[in-house]
């Protein structure tokens, strides 16, 4: 089923959709769409009434002999795309749990932004009284980045993964960025999906006995390499905010009899960990895809023991990006649109609170020619202990 902008000359099937679910189709000339084709019927439709600072979906609806099959997620997360940087505000009756599993928040018409007051949705008495729901840019962006990882776990790996010819190269990505081929071949085969800009783990000299903490751990790649570096004695903790990614490392964890290794779901920005129970932690380009560098850091920062370590891998900007990609959530998710700049990036890991933070490696990163981008190597201490002389 093909899923498409609506052009002016859907609207008679859109409004015929939307009578027979007893939607009205007031103002829709206000608004951009999209449908659901098949055979040259509209099957589905939904629209977006833009203002500033929000996005309301509205007019979603699925062909009455169509629905139950995933079609309204579809066009949801079309409309979500859509978006862009805005939040995003929902008018309903019918769907209301459905968003709030999606991650909406079933909110206030006073929580919503004033300019949402001027659309067709909510002006005069149409939908009056009926609830509304919100989701915040933030969580949009986590739910693009959630949805493109997991992506990577069904293709088995990002473009370039290995013997994707193509993408346009065939060998192993993880070389380029500093793993060596021994340490490839030592992980679960589904492991390494190609997806880190370089090898924290080269800077971590992790000892016998650690606690290691990886954050946004993926399919577990890095955690199973610092699994027999920490011995049976450490342990190897992964956090990662996709099921489908804690699902894939979880089960190679259990086939391979990874036993000083476990894997927890959740967002690194609101780590599940207890404070001061970590001496290493690591990431590999997964920082800039946080919507909150700083509260990230300072969790890292929490999370570690005094004198702790910790040891990232990730990208940063070498100049501003040009206005139409700073609100885009594909190139947030694709690692550029959430990127600080350089200053910006080590600014933040010292305001967290940590100390001694010293580039260790840096080198140019090709996104494309609009991001001059360039992948870093940082080592950083938090305070206390013998490990950073008791400040």
């Amino acid at each position: 089923m093909l899923l498409r902008k609506r052009v002016h000359a859907d609207l008679t099937q859109v409004t015929r959709l939307l009578a027979s679910a007893g939607l009205p189709p007031d103002g829709l000339e206000h608004t951009e769409g999209w449908v659901l084709e098949a055979d040259g019927a509209l099957q589905g439709h939904v629209a977006l009434e833009l203002t500033p600072d929000a996005a309301v979906i509205r007019s979603l609806v699925v062909a009455e002999g169509q629905r139950g099959q995933g079609l309204g997620v579809r066009l949801v997360e079309a409309a979500e795309d859509g978006a862009g940087a805005r939040l995003l505000v929902l008018r309903t009756e019918s769907i209301g749990p459905w968003m709030e599993r999606r991650g909406y928040r079933r909110a206030t018409l006073q929580e919503a932004p004033a300019s949402v007051l001027a659309t067709t949705q909510f002006s005069g008495g149409l939908c009056s009284g009926t609830p509304v729901y919100l989701l915040g840019a933030g969580q949009a962006i986590k739910a693009a980045v959630r949805k493109r990882y997991a992506g990577f776990v069904e293709r088995g790996g990002a473009c370039c993964a290995p013997a994707k010819e193509p993408c346009g190269c065939s060998a192993d990505p993880s070389l380029a960025v500093g793993y060596s081929r021994e340490e490839i071949q030592a992980v679960p085969q589904g492991a390494n999906l190609g997806l880190g800009c370089g090898n924290p783990l080269a800077l971590a000299s992790l000892k016998a006995g650690e606690v290691v903490l990886d954050l946004g751990s993926g399919a577990g790649f890095d955690a199973f390499l610092a699994s027999p570096r920490v011995g049976e004695l450490g342990r190897v903790i992964g956090v990662d905010m996709t099921p489908a990614m804690i699902a894939r490392a979880r089960d190679l964890a259990r086939r391979h009899g990874y036993a000083n290794v476990e894997f927890r779901e959740g967002d690194i920005e609101a780590l599940p960990v207890e404070d001061d129970s970590v001496d290493v932690v690591i990431s590999n380009c997964v920082i800039n895809l946080t919507t909150d560098k700083l509260q990230t850091f300072r969790e890292a920062r929490r999370v570690l023991k005094p004198g702790g370590r910790l040891m990232v891998s990730d990208l940063v900007l070498l100049s501003p990006l040009p206005a139409h990609l700073q609100g885009d959530r594909d190139a947030y998710a694709a690692c550029v649109a959430g990127a600080l700049l350089k200053e910006d990036y080590l600014a933040a890991i010292r305001e967290a609170g940590f100390r001694e933070v010293e580039v260790l490696g840096e080198s140019p990163y090709e996104l494309g020619a609009e991001a001059q981008v360039a992948s870093l190597k940082i080592r950083a201490l938090k305070p206390g202990g013998a490990a950073s002389g008791g400040r």
